[in-house]
């Protein structure tokens, strides 16, 4: 199964995406465009707001590196811990000197750090405890910290490229369980079969809107 995510991941993100990642993010199709603009509009505000001299990212499932080597160039406070499982990592052969590659299983560990915004596109379908996920994202989130977590909806799950995913959320599943792990939902839309939400950690300075 792990080998068939490998090569699926290949053929999205190609060969000269994982060494030139300026390149693949300008040839991105419409669907994972839409999931990144989020990221860079939160990533926008933190970097005018935030008086802290860091921007902490958890890039949970980063494939090629390419998004967490882009959005480090693009924004100069902005520090990524880029999380795969280590038969993707060590695909990726350069990467900014902000952006620290973790080899890690989602299934069975999660990282001892603390963020401002954990990224999760496609990722939670394909873990066995989504409940133990969400509560460790909420556990490692600063306060006002922030999470952007996509997953397929129902209907979409089945065949083709879906057949790895080994959960279905329908309609509004996924934001229930975020909410009673503690997040606060910012925003929820469903677009192009998948779902995309936007949560917080809650805490007295919490201003930011999408």
């Amino acid at each position: 199964m792990i080998k068939k995510w490998i090569k699926k991941q290949e053929k999205v993100y190609s060969r000269e995406g994982f060494d030139e990642p300026d390149r693949l993010i300008n040839n991105l199709d419409t669907k994972f465009e839409s999931r990144f603009e989020v990221l860079i509009t939160i990533l926008d505000e933190l970097s005018l707001n935030s008086k802290n001299p860091q921007i902490s990212v958890l890039e949970a499932g980063c494939a090629s590196g390419a998004i967490a080597n882009y959005i480090a160039k693009k924004f100069k406070k902005v520090y990524v811990d880029a999380l795969d499982l280590p038969e993707v990592i060590k695909k990726i052969k350069k990467k900014h000197h902000r952006v620290n590659l973790i080899d890690l299983d989602l299934n069975k560990h999660f990282p001892r750090f603390n963020y401002d915004v954990i990224y999760a596109t496609g990722v939670i379908e394909h873990l066995y405890n989504d409940w133990l996920f969400l509560e460790n994202c909420f556990k490692q989130l600063k306060p006002g910290g922030f999470i952007i977590i996509t997953a397929p909806m129902l209907d979409t799950m089945f065949g083709g490229e879906e057949s790895l995913h080994i959960r279905v959320y329908p309609k509004d599943m996924l934001e229930g369980l975020m909410k009673l792990a503690g997040f606060k939902i910012k925003k929820s839309w469903e677009e192009e079969g998948r779902k995309r939400i936007i949560g917080v950690k809650k805490s007295k300075g919490d201003k930011y809107e999408f």
